[in-house]
């Protein structure tokens, strides 16, 4: 308390948190807040109505920066999502990853006890990996794209290989699905030729299992499948960014 105007007592309010300059970071906190008071930001996430799952995955953001229960939580009902939020939720949960290209304010900063716990604990299921697959646009992972940012939110899963391979040898799979599965694959291997042999055997083999696949579409066959191919050819590896 310090003496103030007219002959008052007064009580220093530091600029940043004077209402009167501005009252947009206020107001976010206090329907935040009331947001959960009102209700499970979990609840919100399974909810039909896109503007609602929006809303849970701003506070999963927020909830989650000193409880990663909340981002693993995001991951797991990621497949269940309206498909026009998925994209909200997939740069989202990026805030827990190592995405080099994301500018890093106090703003979308994760602690990293968190995004230990995170990585640690996600494991994605095959139908995760489809559903993020399929945010990946026609500017596939360049720098810079909401492919790059599904590439690293993938990363979260440390066994994350036997996943991509299930996906890309998976004949119901979409074939934009499998190809990234199969690229992801190669870029991750330390010997791209030898994964890709292997990859091009299972798939014989699974083919050859008359009617466990009534609709049976090799990997070859998938849509620009052979430029992998040609790429490993030429180069020996694969290089998405």
């Amino acid at each position: 308390v310090v003496a103030g105007p007219f002959g008052m007592s007064a009580v220093p309010v530091p600029e940043d948190n004077r209402l009167d300059v501005d009252l947009s970071h206020f107001l976010t906190a206090a329907e935040t807040a009331l947001r959960r008071r009102s209700g499970s930001h979990a609840a919100a996430l399974l909810s039909n109505d896109v503007e609602s799952v929006e809303r849970g995955i701003a506070d999963t953001f927020a909830i989650g920066r000193h409880d990663p229960a909340a981002f693993l939580l995001l991951a797991s009902l990621f497949h269940r999502l309206p498909p026009e939020s998925r994209r909200f939720a997939v740069v989202a949960l990026a805030m827990t990853t190592s995405h080099p290209d994301v500018f890093w304010t106090r703003d979308n900063w994760i602690p990293e006890k968190v995004s230990a716990v995170v990585r640690l604990s996600i494991r994605w299921t095959e139908v995760d990996v489809r559903a993020l697959l399929a945010e990946i646009g026609e500017n596939g992972t360049e720098r810079g794209t909401i492919g790059q940012t599904v590439y690293h939110v993938l990363l979260l899963d440390q066994d994350l290989e036997v996943t991509l391979r299930r996906v890309a040898l998976d004949p119901t799979a979409p074939d934009g699905g499998r190809f990234w599965a199969a690229a992801m694959l190669l870029y991750r291997s330390d010997d791209a030729a030898c994964t890709l042999a292997e990859l091009l055997r299972s798939d014989a083999t699974l083919g050859s299992e008359e009617g466990l696949f009534p609709a049976w579409r090799s990997l070859a066959e998938v849509g620009h499948f052979d430029f992998l191919e040609q790429t490993v050819a030429d180069f020996g590896w694969i290089d998405l960014f």
